[in-house]
């Protein structure tokens, strides 16, 4: 009777998906397959080149400018996560030849994923410049926030502060201070750290911290910002907290294919406290 439920329920699997085959026929195949999990790397070494063999072949398949540049930017999402970034660089510059509208999200790959922040800031100013009066969307942040990433990662703090500061402004207005991505808030600050200006940082950690106190980076640069001016034993507070969050797991501050900026490590936190003994 087992047999038989798991045949037809194989049957309308079938049909549904649209598979030409039988039910015992696919599920023969499916036991076939499993074994290719067994050798990690040759199975995604295969799966990494049929992808790159059938999108390049669908990108030359359609002439319409905008579907193929959404190919393109589809397999060189996919080339990344097999680690083949020659080619992923390749095709995401196809993507923006194409359709010039994929610019912010191609910014934000090179910013977050290759760190390349010139190339980053290019196509993020190119992006922006599209529609200069207004704070653009990319994904889950902002055009002004990335390009304030962009400039910190290249040194340039006096800048990222100046657009990091559109960002909060933009978003204070509009929505009210509460609802300013916190992270944008201590991305400041750490640049304000970098000018040697912690009183303008400490206010940015404090304004990061009332709108998500488990933070763990922000607690962290909050007694980075503390130690600079002297306050050693609010430091050491901030930096407890900071190791308390960590440690009980009440903060997730990790990408799962980035590192996230600004994030605070048990090391850092443990450093910053034999320091302050």
């Amino acid at each position: 009777m087992k047999r038989l439920v798991l045949l037809f329920t194989l049957s309308l699997f079938c049909s549904f998906t649209g598979l030409a085959q039988s039910p015992a026929d696919w599920l023969l195949g499916q036991f076939a397959f499993m074994p290719r999990f067994a050798n990690p790397n040759s199975y995604f070494n295969e799966s990494s080149r049929r992808a790159y063999e059938f999108y390049g072949f669908e990108a030359t398949m359609t002439k319409d400018s905008v579907k193929q540049a959404e190919i393109w930017a589809t397999r060189a999402t996919g080339e990344m996560k097999f680690g083949n970034y020659d080619r992923a660089f390749a095709d995401f510059e196809k993507t923006v030849m194409l359709n010039p509208a994929w610019q912010g999200i191609i910014g934000w790959r090179y910013l977050f994923l290759f760190r390349d922040y010139p190339r980053a800031l290019a196509y993020l100013q190119a992006y922006d410049d599209r529609t200069p009066n207004f704070d653009d969307p990319i994904d889950d942040y902002s055009v002004n926030y990335l390009k304030g990433r962009a400039y910190a990662g290249m040194g340039q703090h006096d800048k990222a502060v100046q657009a990091y500061s559109v960002t909060i402004g933009d978003r204070s207005k509009r929505l009210g201070a509460e609802w300013v991505d916190y992270r944008y808030l201590v991305a400041r600050g750490v640049s304000y750290l970098h000018l040697k200006k912690a009183a303008e940082g400490l206010a940015d950690f404090d304004a990061a911290l009332k709108n998500y106190p488990k933070s763990i980076m922000a607690n962290y640069h909050k007694g980075r910002a503390l130690e600079q001016l002297g306050r050693l034993e609010e430091a050491k507070t901030a930096f407890r907290d900071a190791r308390f969050f960590l440690v009980s797991n009440h903060s997730f501050e990790r990408d799962y294919y980035y590192e996230q900026p600004d994030a605070a490590y048990e090391e850092d936190i443990e450093e910053a406290l034999a320091r302050l003994k």
